[in-house]
């Protein structure tokens, strides 16, 4: 069991690697193929209601027993994707360059989307998922560094630049993609008489009808990603055009702010876990909000900045109590199927505050801050009222 977890963390590593090494930059990259901010919120915009749809429909295809075969196949069109895009560059072909940009974008969150259903066909730990999220970010922004120091180099009588990246991530990729070859769930789906049928989304949600703490539990992911990504949509073009970084320096405030949630993720699953969940999450969205708020009418920079800080540094942390419990509730057939349905609502947000993130960037840099912090503060009433469902039904079951 522990050799199999290990070579899905692997694959994870080298996946989530090779995002960090392009994705730090993808903004950047568009700019410099002469996209204006306007249109990169736009892109990416779509890309997340694309991306809704597409989970969509794999939610009605794939069955847990074909999880492995359906990665791997994802993994090999990034691969592919990245490569046309890396001979683009430059090619004033805007549209194709659109398309890749939002095709990519919809692969690579249906392969993290499925990786942890991929574990739970394994183990179901609350530990375990969010272990999967701290090793995902770790590699991200380890991914990230690399291409921070190497950026502007010669190697070779070669200058490293944005579009090398896209060739290193392609890299990178297919060797995960090598690597989940030799995972073997065979054993572990012996005797599984998972039936077959259409509408698996559809019949989940039957099953979810009158289900108030898992309808909370989404909401909760709309109006966390939609206040997210208002902050942090165009991060780079936020800290280059907003607080007038350098693109080197926003590099480097984004590893270290990365590296810095990692340890802090860390330390809170291993030892900094307060037994009142409601304090936990206080800790996490209360602040996060309150910052938010004051930030945005006081208009101050250092209060600007904390509160571009904060939420980035506790990124990794709680996510054993504020998602783990919800995603764990539902039976592990219809594991991949709710995950999806997550990551429905979660785009579906990423795309109203990318959206948002734009506009807000254009007219006033406070006004982004005002805005999340609505999103925040509406996400973390509901947070409170599940976790309090979520408590009685625990009582409920004990007895």
């Amino acid at each position: 069991m522990k050799k199999d977890i290990r070579i899905i963390f692997v694959v994870l590593v080298l996946f989530s690697m090779a995002c960090g090494i392009f994705d730090n930059f993808q903004e950047l990259w568009l700019l410099k193929n002469n996209f204006s901010v306007k249109t990169i919120g736009t892109v990416f915009s779509l890309c997340a209601i694309l991306t809704v749809s597409t989970i969509f429909l794999c939610s009605n295809i794939i069955k847990k027993e074909k999880l492995k075969k359906f990665i791997t196949i994802l993994l090999l069109i990034k691969v592919t994707i990245l490569l046309s895009l890396f001979f683009l560059n430059n090619s004033g072909l805007d549209f194709l360059i659109k398309f890749l940009t939002m095709f990519e974008y919809v692969v690579t969150i249906e392969i993290f989307t499925s990786i942890y259903p991929l574990i739970a066909i394994i183990i179901k730990d609350n530990k375990v998922y969010a272990k999967k999220d701290i090793i995902y970010d770790a590699a991200y922004y380890i991914g990230i560094l690399l291409t921070a120091f190497l950026l502007g180099k010669p190697i070779f009588n070669l200058t490293i630049t944005y579009n090398f990246y896209l060739l290193a991530s392609s890299i990178i990729t297919l060797i995960a993609c090598i690597v989940i070859w030799k995972l073997d769930l065979s054993k572990y789906q012996k005797g599984s008489n998972t039936k077959i049928t259409s509408n698996v989304l559809k019949n989940l949600i039957k099953k979810l009808d009158r289900d108030y703490i898992s309808f909370g539990y989404l909401m909760t992911v709309l109006f966390n990603k939609t206040s997210w990504c208002i902050l942090f949509g165009l991060t780079t073009i936020m800290l280059v055009n907003g607080f007038g970084f350098t693109p080197f320096l926003s590099s480097n405030y984004v590893i270290i702010m990365g590296l810095i949630s990692v340890v802090i993720g860390s330390i809170v699953l291993a030892k900094l876990t307060l037994k009142n969940d409601y304090i936990n999450i206080s800790i996490k969205f209360a602040i996060r909000c309150l910052l938010l708020f004051l930030a945005g009418f006081i208009g101050s920079k250092v209060l600007l900045l904390i509160a571009f800080i904060y939420p980035k540094l506790l990124s990794d942390s709680y996510s054993h109590v504020t998602d783990a419990p919800y995603i764990n509730r539902i039976d592990t057939e219809d594991q991949l199927a709710f995950c999806n349905l997550k990551e429905m609502f979660k785009y579906v947000g990423a795309a109203i505050g990318t959206y948002l993130c734009g506009i807000a960037i254009s007219i006033n840099i406070q006004l982004v801050f005002i805005l999340a912090g609505i999103f925040c503060f509406v996400e973390l009433l509901v947070r409170y009222n599940i976790l309090y469902l979520l408590n009685k039904e625990g009582r409920k079951n004990d007895r």
